[in-house]
């Protein structure tokens, strides 16, 4: 954590420094194969503080910024938090969810969830919802082996974080 910036809850964030360098990974084990997941409903949710909201920001990717993605990326383009499905390059595009609202040099709480029930992706930033994104269905979906799930930029060093998340 950096001196002087403190989440709101817990005390503990992580810092990304706008660097293709500073990231973390979680694995490629078949436990974060994300389409497994769309036969269930899911909440992320946590704390964000951005330097500035300029250019777009990966928060939580698993695949590169090609056609090797398989799964939703949550990221930051410009003021808006985004959260996109990505299906495969065979299958391109299975939804999409979007908020506006986030704003530089403040904590702000962000969320992402998606209900199985009525495959409804929904994002929001500051408890206020936007509108939500209709999934396709979950047969189309293939996962991409190998690929890590990776906080702070894509795995193939793209769109690096300038902030500090926190959970």
């Amino acid at each position: 954590m950096k001196t002087g910036v403190s989440p709101p809850v817990g005390g503990n964030s992580a810092y990304f420094n706008n660097s293709t360098s500073t990231y973390l990974t979680v694995g490629a084990a078949a436990d974060y194969n994300w389409f497994s997941a769309m036969n269930e409903s899911w909440t992320f949710d946590g704390w964000l503080y951005v330097s500035n909201v300029t250019g777009t920001k990966a928060l939580l990717t698993k695949g590169t910024n090609n056609s090797t993605m398989a799964a939703p990326l949550i990221f930051l383009s410009g003021s808006t938090l985004q959260c996109n499905v990505y299906k495969s390059s065979t299958y391109g595009s299975g939804g999409s969810a979007t908020k506006s609202g986030v704003t530089a040099t403040t904590w702000q709480h962000v969320m992402v969830t998606y209900d199985n029930a009525t495959r409804e992706l929904k994002v929001a930033v500051g408890g206020a919802f936007g509108s939500a994104g209709a999934v396709d269905a979950s047969s189309n979906f293939s996962t991409v082996n190998g690929q890590l799930l990776t906080v702070g930029r894509f795995s193939d060093a793209y769109l690096p974080m300038d902030g500090y998340m926190a959970q």
